[in-house]
């Protein structure tokens, strides 16, 4: 796994994740917001699945060094992120977002931000200093857009 394809997963998730938000702020569209949120999952459990041994591996490369505690607190934002991740999953089935659309809404909001909060925090530091810690690879350089 390199640096350039998990920040390519970030963006996936961040869109995903902005989708749904957008489709909460409007009319009850319980199924597509259903279908959204499954695909959602999906991006985020394929994306866990390449980054935990680098989430990990970096804590503990930077648990040695200056940045000890805030590897721990890093690290725990992330398993209370996930644990909360998994119960928002699992009370969000496609009944009860069509039993109670406005509290799914409101729900979905406060998840998703924080997700995507999680998002940008890793892209802008803990890819790097994975990077730095030789955790990750950081891949070919891309050439700058136009």
């Amino acid at each position: 796994m390199d640096y350039h394809t998990l920040i390519a997963e970030h963006e996936a998730i961040e869109h995903a994740a902005h989708a749904l938000i957008r489709l909460t702020a409007g009319k009850p569209r319980p199924e597509m917001a259903s279908h959204m949120l499954e695909d959602l999952a999906d991006l985020v459990r394929d994306h866990l699945s390449h980054e935990d041994p680098i989430v990990y591996e970096t804590a503990k490369a930077m648990a040695a060094g200056r940045h000890g505690g805030t590897a721990t607190a890093s690290l725990a934002a992330f398993e209370e992120l996930k644990g909360d991740w998994g119960d928002y999953l699992l009370h969000w089935n496609p009944e009860t977002v069509a039993g109670d659309w406005a509290q799914f809404a409101e729900d979905s909001v406060h998840m998703l931000e924080r997700l995507k909060e999680r998002v940008a925090v890793e892209t802008a530091v803990l890819y790097s200093l994975a990077v730095h810690h030789r955790v990750l690879e950081p891949g070919e350089s891309r050439p700058e857009p136009f």
